[in-house]
């Protein structure tokens, strides 16, 4: 017998133009032709739990990463779309959809997390003082004040960050490149980061700024022997809020 008990609440529609149910977690994501590996925030099977997605068509990394205005309307419009089917969170799975977290939440009726960069006034204050946290961005260039205004953070100067664009193998992964070998990327991104522990000890933890890099994150953080912080991190959190299950003695 089906047991209604133990039904998780996001089945239940919650507006009514509602047609389905139980994918209470809504990311958006940037139209985009590359090795999508699980792991990546735009893979599904990235998740143990159900993800609704969103393509916002014609939307480009570039567009994103340059922080184009016309784009913030279509980002709240996949927002909207996204709610419409259940989603009681909405998430982005590119990093610099930072550009948008404001206008997005003022205009979603629902928690809205686009950027893994909000992840950054979260572990601030869980470390010393002097310590560090190490940023590895798609591209550096894209970690520009506004998406530290639109993240929150008020510090910049305790990150360090470097780029993958540097590395041939990521740039085959980005290119949809047929020789692209996801473990010669696991070791450039995890040589990548040991250098920039090296270099500045006082790195306590590793955040990955880019959504296409979390199925890295175990090879990196066996690398280092640090905390490493991605994407999935944050959906991970979302989805536990927004899934809440009873506990079997109630």
């Amino acid at each position: 017998m089906y047991d209604f008990k133990n039904t998780i609440a996001s089945n239940v529609p919650n507006n009514p133009q509602q047609s389905i149910a139980g994918f209470p977690v809504g990311i958006i994501v940037i139209e985009d032709n590359m090795h999508l590996l699980p792991g990546n925030v735009a893979n599904a099977q990235s998740f143990n739990f159900p993800v609704l997605y969103e393509v916002l068509e014609g939307v480009k990394a570039d567009q994103v990463m340059g922080g184009d205005a016309n784009i913030g309307e279509r980002v709240i419009a996949g927002g909207q779309k996204l709610i419409k089917r259940g989603a009681r969170v909405v998430l982005g799975a590119c990093g610099s959809f930072a550009n948008y977290q404001k206008q997005t939440a003022a205009e979603l009726c629902v928690p809205t997390f686009l950027t893994v960069m909000m992840q950054v006034p979260w572990i601030l204050p869980s470390l010393k003082p002097d310590q560090k946290i190490g940023v590895i961005a798609a591209v550096a260039s894209a970690l520009t004040p506004k998406v530290f205004d639109q993240s929150g953070i008020t510090d910049p100067d305790r990150l360090v960050i470097d780029e993958a664009i540097k590395l041939e193998s990521f740039m085959k992964m980005a290119n949809c490149d047929a020789s692209f070998d996801p473990k010669q990327l696991a070791s450039d991104m995890t040589q990548l980061a040991k250098k920039m522990v090296d270099n500045c000890p006082e790195i306590a933890v590793i955040l990955l700024q880019c959504s296409d890099m979390p199925p890295f994150a175990a090879a990196i953080q066996d690398g280092v022997q640090l905390p490493v912080f991605d994407m999935t991190s944050i959906v991970e959190w979302a989805a536990r809020a927004a899934m809440r299950r009873p506990c079997n003695c109630i």
